[in-house]
């Protein structure tokens, strides 16, 4: 077999353990990856392992995608609270963003604003939801059924 064959193949994937899915429901409810790290008797270096393996089992890069894939996919859920939307069309359009991995620069040239612009979207928008984190501001905003 060819050298290109190796390289398309598709790589073995197996199923999220339990507790690394644990790992992604705390993050995405708020609390930050080491505080749930050790709430869930992990250091800090198995913690970043774990979430390592997900993201290749996954094909994912950051935490805010792993977060999505888990909720999109069933892994992780939430009860929505039924709040109404207090988000502007562009914040929404940034928290989706956040979603796909668009970094802020990406973002910023796609929206025509600087990257401050951006940030300060993304602030405004976990105050309004009073979201702790990004992966938090995404999963209220998934279970509210504001980003799809």
């Amino acid at each position: 077999m060819s050298a290109l064959v190796y390289a398309v193949k598709p790589k073995h994937r197996r199923k999220p353990t339990r507790r690394e899915l644990e790992l992604l429901e705390m993050i995405g409810a708020g609390t930050g990856a080491t505080a749930a790290a050790e709430e869930l008797g992990l250091t800090y270096w198995a913690m970043k392992s774990r979430l390592a393996k997900l993201r290749e089992v996954t094909g994912l890069s950051g935490l805010n995608e792993l977060v999505y894939w888990a909720l999109t996919e069933d892994h992780i859920r939430y009860e929505p609270t039924g709040m109404t939307c207090p988000l502007t069309p562009r914040h929404i359009e940034v928290v989706e963003g956040l979603t796909v991995a668009k970094g802020i620069h990406q973002m910023a040239k796609e929206f025509h604003v600087t990257p401050f612009g951006i940030e300060r979207r993304i602030r405004v928008a976990r105050e309004k939801t009073g979201a702790k984190t990004q992966p938090h501001l995404i999963a209220i905003c998934y279970t509210e059924d504001w980003i799809s």
